[in-house]
């Protein structure tokens, strides 16, 4: 019987925790030499195998938000002559709006002014779906 085992540790304890310190040496010199490039690279790795291959980048899960955000718009373009534009935006700040929030309003000021039956256009919006 050893000294080792007669102090009711296994034999080979000393050469496990050797063991086990030369293992988180050379996890902590690895940190310490490549700025734990590697341990990112590992995680990363590990990151994509759980979520799937078809993770997607930081930069594709912004463009896949934005264009959800937008599919909840209609795109109005319209051609105005130089200048208009700053004008507008200039008579907007002066009311406290947007140029955006006061052509929606001025078009449904009009809308309103002329009586336009609101229920025709949720019609035809209910034939197209």
């Amino acid at each position: 019987m050893t000294a080792a085992s007669a102090a009711g540790k296994p034999e080979n304890f000393s050469q496990n925790k050797k063991s086990l310190l030369t293992t988180r040496t050379h996890v902590c010199y690895s940190l310490l030499m490549t700025g734990g490039q590697d341990m990112s690279k590992e995680s990363d790795a590990r990151k994509r195998e759980l979520n799937g291959a078809s993770a997607k980048s930081a930069y594709q899960q912004k463009k896949h938000a934005n264009a959800k955000y937008n599919a909840k718009f209609d795109d109005v373009k319209t051609r105005i002559p130089k200048g208009e534009r700053e004008k507008w935006k200039a008579y907007a700040a002066q009311n406290g709006t947007s140029l955006q929030q006061l052509i929606i309003g001025m078009m449904h000021e009009a809308m309103d002014k002329d009586g336009f039956d609101y229920s025709i256009s949720e019609q035809s919006l209910e034939k197209s779906e």
